[in-house]
């Protein structure tokens, strides 16, 4: 019975210690899974090591910005982007020496003398000389604007650019060509809107026909009226404009430009000149009726008529011409001075002249009624 006791109390002894280890061991898996150690020396040797943990590489440090001990940090800045570029400048150009704008104004009666008033017929001009880096003239604008036709005689209005005026003609005269080498022309016609009607492409060795007919230019073709001439209003002033009675203003009908484009600058340096050489410019105007050529001082400088009045001359634009008959004279005291002036030259280049007669046209006779035409 002991034995048998015995043997049966060893049983239970072992069945205990079986149910304690399996109870410790999954007492063990669940603290595993949690991630907990256990502290008990039989759980521990029950449980599986603790996983290794990874080693984190150290940082690398940014070349670009490298911080020292003690030392501020220094951060480069952005690279600026590259600047727009300007655009090109453009080239130097030259303008008529007077103003940027001047007039012509002629007499048409030749060989006899008129009634120097000088407006029979007045247009606008203005000159541009392009220039380039080597300080060449590579390109020449020249624009025109008619004003006024006092004259019963119709013309042609022309421009001599070879510097020989085209024959059979009155004039023999050789001078400047307007310049040197060869040329591309073109010629536009614009109406009084300031629109293109016509293109051509003169020929440079050729008279170039500004406009065909002066009186067509100002509106009136066919015509042999004065236009702008005589005041809209009052005559008293011009015994000429009181038997015409008041005139209307008419604007001008026609406009031209002529662009001259230089294939040879090089023939064309302007050697120190800073402004237009009007000399070169040789606007001629042709009377119809007395088939006669007529040139300006400023070009020929003893082209007179026999009272030794020129027949026509580069001025200010901003210059009044006198009324119909109205000798320039009386309009602008000076005048006289200055055609003595020009008299003298003629035979003698060296000879001077005060400058306020060389500016004769800022002096005009001052009073009621003016002898001057003024446009609406």
């Amino acid at each position: 019975m002991r034995a048998n006791g015995f043997v049966s109390t060893q049983s239970k002894y072992q069945q205990r210690k079986q149910v304690r280890r399996r109870a410790l061991l999954l007492i063990a898996i669940a603290l595993l899974m949690n991630g907990c150690q256990p502290s008990d020396p039989a759980l521990t040797s029950l449980s599986r090591p603790a996983p290794k943990q990874m080693a984190v590489p150290p940082k690398k440090e940014d070349p670009a910005i490298k911080i020292e001990p003690g030392e501020p940090v220094k951060v480069e800045p952005p690279a600026k982007p590259n600047p727009i570029p300007e655009p090109p400048k453009p080239p130097p150009e030259l303008k008529f020496g007077i103003d940027d704008m001047a007039a012509v104004a002629f007499e048409d009666l030749m060989p006899g003398p008129g009634d120097w008033d000088f407006n029979d017929f007045v247009t606008n001009f203005s000159i541009t000389e392009r220039i380039n880096g080597e300080k060449q003239v590579e390109k020449i604008t020249i624009e025109f604007f008619p004003r006024a036709v006092g004259g019963s005689y119709d013309h042609k209005f022309l421009l001599v650019v070879n510097g020989h005026k085209s024959q059979p003609s009155n004039i023999g005269l050789l001078t400047k060509p307007l310049f040197e080498g060869g040329a591309d022309a073109l010629l536009s016609r614009l109406d009084a809107d300031g629109r293109v009607i016509g293109v051509e492409s003169p020929r440079l060795d050729q008279d170039i026909v500004i406009f065909p007919s002066t009186h067509a230019a100002l509106g009136a073709p066919g015509s042999n009226a004065v236009i702008n001439t005589c005041p809209t209003t009052s005559t008293l002033a011009s015994p000429t404009c009181r038997s015409l009675g008041p005139q209307p203003f008419l604007p001008a009908q026609q406009s031209v430009r002529l662009e001259i484009v230089l294939k040879e600058p090089g023939k064309n340096p302007l050697n120190g000149r800073t402004k237009v050489d009007t000399s070169k410019y040789r606007m001629v105007l042709h009377v119809k009726e007395t088939r006669k050529d007529i040139d300006i001082i400023d070009v020929d400088p003893k082209n007179f008529d026999a009272n030794h009045y020129p027949y026509g001359f580069i001025i200010p634009q901003s210059w009044k011409w006198p009324l119909e008959g109205i000798n320039i004279g009386v309009a602008y005291p000076l005048f006289e001075n200055y055609r003595q002036y020009l008299n003298e030259r003629a035979s003698n280049p060296q000879a001077r002249v005060p400058p306020e007669v060389e500016k004769w046209f800022l002096s005009p006779r001052l009073g009621s009624p003016s002898p001057l035409y003024s446009a609406p």
